[in-house]
C-alpha cells in the first residue's frame, strides 16, 4: 500500500464538539489467522481546522512510529498490526525468515 492508501484504510477524521478527532484503526490478532479491528484516538485538532491543517495532522499520525513502521527489509510502511516486530513486516518475516502465520 502507498501512503494515501494507508491513510484511507487506517486513519479517519471525525468532527467533534471541540474540533476534529483523528483516529487510527488498530489491528489485534486473536489467532494466527484471525484479527479484529477497532478505532482509537490518535490526535485532536481544536476549533475549525482548514483542510491543509487537518492533512498535516493526518500526516503526523502516518509518520508516528506508534501507529506505523517502515520495514527494514522491503522498505514499505505498514500499520503496527502488520509488523512482525519493530523492524520487519509480516510479509518479510514469512518470505525471508520462515515465519508462518
Amino acid at each position: 500500500m502507498d501512503d494515501q492508501q494507508l491513510i484511507d484504510e487506517f486513519i479517519r477524521t471525525t468532527p467533534s464538539e471541540s474540533g476534529v478527532l483523528i483516529e487510527f484503526k488498530v489491528i489485534q490478532w486473536t489467532s494466527s489467522y484471525e484479527s479484529e479491528t477497532h478505532w482509537i484516538p490518535a490526535a485532536r485538532v481544536g476549533g475549525s481546522p482548514t483542510p491543509e491543517e487537518l492533512q498535516q495532522r493526518v500526516l503526523k499520525v502516518l509518520l508516528d512510529k506508534k501507529y506505523f513502521r517502515v520495514c527494514g527489509e522491503c522498505g514499505e510502511r505498514n500499520p503496527m498490526g502488520w509488523m512482525h516486530d519493530n523492524k520487519i513486516c509480516q510479509s518479510c518475516a514469512e518470505r525471508n525468515h520462515g515465519v508462518v502465520y
